[in-house]
């Protein structure tokens, strides 16, 4: 068991208060004291970033569920959590057609932090109910080549992979995590190194490659739909110089999604399945620029 449970999922505590504005980009993250601590020995990642009402209230909505596929080696879905239903549609659409004993979960860091282009980290996570252990042989072995850097804290920090851990772990109990902070400007070099050892893991067909991208921000909903048409052309032609182009009125990291199309191309998945092509004014938050967040959603197999 790779995820050791102590409670029922539901009834397990959150650490933290996480308050959402609707706009993009403008979560508003409270962490209780508990959560703000320091991690301390022995050293575990905190519960953090995590919406586990709006998780549960997704989760008992089973219409929610995405288009059943085979062969999946990768999902694209947010990291914001307005759009809960879309982030359970995927990691449940991958739960119910795929074994899974490792999941690889990469996205952006924000805020540039810890100096390495990808950051990693070899600790643990607190998640409701127990630990979701870490796959510390993969993840040391690619800090002792130099390809990420082992950064506990900007893993803790970072609501893109920190907020999805817990969803993960529910998803896939057994599994271990490579957790993957992107920043913003990798260069080639970099990014076809980090694709071809993604691409060497998924070669164990229990692996999985989880994307967490958010995407146009700061439009409004009529023109955040023209951009994701971009986006989505871009994605389906596998145009990693077009996506690298692009800026917030197109997705919150270019480079994640660039990673991943260089990974699906090396591994053989050049067939992307659109699941959801949609924004935040469709769950409920304003249409009018700046306050609209838009999702696109899909798998590659």
């Amino acid at each position: 068991m790779r995820f050791a449970r102590t409670g029922p999922w539901i009834a397990a505590a959150a650490a933290i208060t996480v308050a959402y504005t609707i706009g993009p980009m403008r979560a508003s993250f409270r962490p209780s004291a508990a959560a703000a601590v320091a991690i301390s020995a022995p050293q575990v990642h905190p519960l953090a970033f995590f919406d586990e009402r709006t998780f549960a209230l997704a989760l008992a909505r089973r219409s929610a569920a995405a288009a059943p596929g085979r062969g999946v080696r990768a999902i694209l879905i947010p990291h914001h959590w307005f759009a809960a239903d879309l982030i359970v549609q995927g990691l449940r659409s991958l739960a119910e057609n795929t074994d899974v004993g490792r999941v690889v979960l990469i996205g952006p860091n924000h805020i540039g932090s810890g100096g390495a282009t990808f950051a990693t980290s070899r600790f643990p996570w607190h998640v409701p109910g127990g630990l979701l252990q870490p796959d510390t042989a993969t993840i040391e072995s690619m800090a002792a080549s130099g390809m990420a850097g082992i950064l506990p804290d900007v893993l803790s920090h970072e609501h893109s992979v920190a907020g999805l851990v817990p969803a993960v772990a529910h998803f896939f109990p057994d599994a271990s995590v490579i957790p993957i902070a992107v920043h913003a400007r990798p260069s080639p070099f970099e990014l076809d190194a980090m694709a071809a050892k993604l691409a060497g893991l998924l070669e164990d067909p229990g692996t999985v490659l989880v994307t967490s991208v958010d995407f146009s921000h700061y439009r409004s909903s009529a023109e955040s739909a023209l951009r994701n048409a971009e986006s989505i052309d871009a994605i389906r032609s596998f145009d990693t110089g077009r996506i690298l182009g692009f800026g917030n009125e197109h997705m919150d990291s270019p480079a994640t999604i660039a990673l991943l199309l260089e990974t699906m191309r090396l591994a053989g998945a050049r067939r992307f399945t659109l699941w959801a092509n949609t924004n935040s004014s469709r769950f409920g938050g304003p249409s009018t620029a700046p306050n609209v967040t838009s999702y696109i959603t899909g798998s590659f197999s």
